[in-house]
């Protein structure tokens, strides 16, 4: 979720880069700037906890219910668009690209590992014009 936040404001992390010893002191910024926003915006779900924003954390927590209400909340967003087109599209790319959606379908979504969890999130959408959120987390499986 910080990486959105980051691409927004064009913050990357890569080792080694200028910009990767900027990331350091804006990242404690950027967990206080979510916090509100997610305060503003999702009050009734509990905000994620975060370590480094990469995803690859095991301190890192959000519900599957407060990712799910994100990703709604997103798609009012002026950005919306912009975020969605950065997804992997089922069938096509990313970890999905194997994936064989029938015809009527295509899904915008992305998936998570680590040892002991595997997450998938993102959009499906139907051939009438229908948006779905998809979030589905699976610890210790």
């Amino acid at each position: 979720m910080c990486d959105l936040w980051c691409r927004r404001w064009k913050v990357r992390n890569r080792r080694g880069s200028w910009i990767s010893r900027l990331y350091q002191p804006v990242f404690p910024v950027l967990v206080l700037f979510i916090a509100r926003w997610w305060q503003r915006r999702l009050p009734d779900q509990a905000a994620p906890l975060l370590e480094n924003g990469s995803g690859l954390s095991r301190i890192e927590r959000v519900t599957a219910r407060g990712l799910a209400t994100l990703l709604t909340q997103a798609e009012h967003e002026r950005w919306f668009a912009d975020y969605l087109a950065s997804m992997p599209l089922a069938g096509t790319d990313g970890t999905l690209r194997r994936l064989n959606l029938p015809l009527t379908l295509s899904a915008h979504l992305k998936t998570g590992t680590l040892r002991d969890a595997s997450a998938l999130a993102g959009y499906v959408h139907t051939a009438d014009g229908r948006r779905y959120v998809v979030v589905a987390v699976a610890n210790h499986p």
